[in-house]
């Protein structure tokens, strides 16, 4: 019955056991850079709303290179929808947009299956960012 669920028309089947542990990694590591990302901004201060974003968008990207696998037309199909997304708001400080694509990096390690590289990749760049 599970292979029913999590098979597509390709047959390409996700594992229920590793994509949970692909995506509680994610999450924790997503914790972790926040949890950094707090410490390191002391004094000037933090949005809660963006610390929510760190832990969030590792799991985000995991789950969305978990679902376009190997599939050329689901990778262009994603881009397209991507490419919709417009974002309002003026760039942030630097610093910030340096964490969003650290946790973007983090989380495409994690999907793609390559998920200790992903915490030593986390590791070593939360050392740098400190």
């Amino acid at each position: 019955m599970s292979k029913i669920l999590f098979a597509s028309a390709l047959t390409d089947t996700l594992s229920v056991g590793s994509t949970l542990k692909i995506i509680f990694t994610s999450l924790i590591m997503g914790l972790f850079i926040s949890v950094v990302y707090i410490k390191t901004q002391g004094k000037d201060g933090y949005s809660p709303g963006f610390t929510i974003t760190l832990i969030m968008l590792p799991a985000i990207i995991a789950i969305i290179i978990l679902l376009v696998g190997n599939n050329i037309a689901r990778a262009f199909s994603l881009a397209g929808a991507f490419s919709l997304i417009r974002f309002r708001s003026a760039p942030g400080d630097p610093i910030d947009i340096s964490y969003v694509f650290f946790t973007l990096a983090v989380g495409l390690a994690c999907g793609m299956g390559y998920i200790a590289y992903g915490v030593l990749f986390a590791i070593i760049l939360c050392i740098v960012m400190v």
